[in-house]
């Protein structure tokens, strides 16, 4: 009898010192999978199992006979404890590796932002240098046309930089927003080429959440300033004031952006298939550029309508 209580000592101590060693390494997964609660009922499950072997245990070792130990039952017991823990001891070095893994993907995105972020910042302190060089020339320039050749020349810079600077402030390296950098180029065209002896309004109507990719918002922001740049320049003549209507809308990946102005319209007829304006020949290189179509209405004044495909590039593009 003597010998069978120490076989069942030595069972149920085994068995306690495998779920406690068990349950504390399931403790540690907690730290190493994110999974808190998953765990947390494991471990908890493991050192209950122990704790109700340690009172039999305690009897054994006392001497108390009134208390009859399954030897066979305990011998199980101490087969799916040893196997609970080699199956954990198994199980955590495979997610120490993959939290090391997610470390170093961590750290490499957080690298990519900050060099994405320089990237951005260099090209934006370029493009305002570039036109503070033309802001420059302006004021050494006496003649008129050239002055408004490099007026032109400085705005279009500007809708470029504007890209970098929105890409700056969002965090966003994949795609722009319409509405925000549509605002910013149109306050930039107003402060830079509106006439000042003319009451144009400014008619915004562009659809909340169209994204489009930061290729195609160079475009874009080329196209709009060029059109609008013109009917500031040229739809008024003779007109005390006047409206610049811009509307955006989306439908699945088709864009539809419509720029018009209540001018007086252009005098000649406009073929956008052979432009004979250098803008509208820009702006038509600019719309096959986005792989889109671009229509001509008079309707009292100017009306341009742009179709094209919304096109967002992916983390790996990007990087």
């Amino acid at each position: 009898m003597n010998g069978l209580a120490m076989i069942a000592e030595l069972i149920l101590a085994c068995s306690i010192v495998a779920q406690l060693t068990a349950a504390f390494m399931a403790f540690r997964l907690i730290h190493l999978t994110g999974t808190r609660l998953a765990w947390s009922l494991i471990s908890a499950a493991l050192a209950l199992m122990a704790i109700r072997r340690i009172i039999p245990l305690y009897h054994l070792i006392a001497g108390d006979q009134s208390v009859p130990s399954d030897i066979f039952n305990e011998s199980i017991g101490l087969v799916l404890s040893c196997l609970m823990l080699v199956g954990i001891m198994m199980i955590a070095p495979l997610f120490s590796t993959i939290k090391r893994s997610e470390d170093k993907l961590r750290l490499a995105l957080a690298d990519r932002d900050v060099l994405l972020k320089e990237v951005h910042h260099r090209v934006k302190n370029n493009l305002m240098i570039i036109s503070s060089l033309l802001n420059l020339q302006m004021d050494c320039t006496v003649d008129e046309a050239a002055c408004a050749s490099l007026r032109e020349s400085d705005s279009r810079i500007m809708s470029m930089a504007i890209i970098h600077e929105q890409v700056l402030q969002s965090g966003e390296y994949a795609s722009i927003d319409c509405l925000s950098y549509v605002n910013n180029i149109l306050t930039s065209i107003r402060n830079s080429v509106a006439p000042n002896n003319k009451d144009i309004t400014l008619k915004i109507d562009m659809q909340p959440g169209i994204n489009i990719g930061l290729d195609q918002a160079v475009s874009l922001g080329l196209i709009i300033n060029e059109l609008v740049s013109n009917s500031f320049k040229h739809a008024f003549q003779g007109c005390e004031k006047g409206e610049v209507s811009i509307s955006c809308r989306r439908s699945e990946d088709q864009v539809q952006l419509s720029i018009q102005d209540s001018g007086v319209g252009m005098r000649d007829q406009v073929d956008m298939d052979n432009p004979s304006s250098l803008g509208l020949q820009l702006v038509k290189l600019l719309v096959e550029q986005l792989d889109g179509t671009i229509k001509y209405e008079k309707d009292g004044g100017s009306k341009f309508t742009i179709m094209f495909n919304a096109k967002l590039r992916s983390i790996q593009e990007v990087n």
